[in-house]
């Protein structure tokens, strides 16, 4: 059925992703209920949850044995005094409710100087617990920067917390490492600036229906969510996908610069996009 609807596309490179994008189909439904009926998702609005950059409220209460919201408190009081809030990037954990509804329950992710700002009006064994945890944060940085692979793993122990499934995992984290080829093609191929974001928007229009900040705006996310991990299965594959045809597309057209590679993008996500409409009925 998938690959009625992909003529034009060289079977050369679609074969190998159509058994993926097939074995998502199968396993959809599954996939997008067990996300959507009142699992925990972590939408970060800071760039960074307790990842050697910023440390969350939550973390802070977990290592002083404060209550979360005597910290939200504290933190607060701060930023009434005038403490800049760059230092305390608010989030929200967004739950999904039987009704449909949605509660959020807000938290912060502070910066290192918003941490050590915090700690100031602690006693000393409080303090030092936060910068403990501080120099493990570095240190755990340090030792992925050497091995890349512990970062990926620390990620999925992350998604597991949210509540994604092993398949949403496997999807997302062959996606990471697609993205990496796709975005060393483009910039072999020439794309400067802006262009990432206007190759992966032509991806992400005819797959998601608009560019990143239409759907973050219309899915109601933070400004600074990463997009891929709020998607269900079956967008994360059709991404994918979309990047491994645009990418094998830019090498045999050999297309050069911002336009030529966003539009060979488009070409690749209009044809995921009929797949995945036609693997729907």
């Amino acid at each position: 059925m998938l690959a009625n609807t992909t003529k034009g596309i060289s079977s050369s490179y679609m074969d190998n992703y159509l058994i993926l994008l097939d074995r998502i189909f199968t396993e959809g439904v599954r996939i997008v209920r067990s996300e959507f009926n009142n699992d925990l998702a972590i939408f970060d609005g800071a760039g960074g949850y307790d990842d050697g950059k910023r440390m969350s409220s939550k973390e802070i209460a977990k290592v002083t044995g404060k209550l979360h919201q005597h910290v939200m408190r504290d933190i607060r009081k701060l930023i009434e005094q005038g403490v800049q809030e760059t230092n305390f990037g608010l989030s929200f954990i967004i739950r999904k409710l039987p009704n449909g509804g949605t509660k959020k329950t807000p938290f912060y992710q502070l910066t290192k100087k918003g941490c050590l700002i915090l700690a100031s009006g602690y006693n000393a064994k409080l303090r030092e617990a936060i910068i403990n945890r501080w120099a493990e944060l570095e240190l755990r940085n340090l030792e992925e920067e050497r091995d890349p692979s512990k970062a990926v793993d620390r990620a999925v122990s992350t998604w597991r917390r949210q509540g994604k499934t092993d398949s949403w995992i496997q999807t997302r984290t062959s996606g990471i490492a697609q993205r990496h080829v796709y975005t060393d093609t483009l910039k072999a191929h020439g794309v400067e600036g802006q262009g990432y974001g206007q190759c992966t928007n032509a991806i992400y229009k005819p797959i998601l229906g608009g560019t990143k900040s239409e759907i973050v705006k219309k899915r109601n996310l933070p400004v600074k969510v990463n997009l891929r991990d709020s998607l269900t299965g079956v967008e994360l594959a059709g991404v994918m996908l979309a990047e491994a045809i645009a990418t094998d597309r830019i090498e045999e057209h050999n297309a050069k610069g911002n336009e030529q590679c966003a539009s060979h993008s488009k070409i690749a996500a209009i044809s995921v996009s009929k797949a995945i409409t036609e693997g729907r009925k």
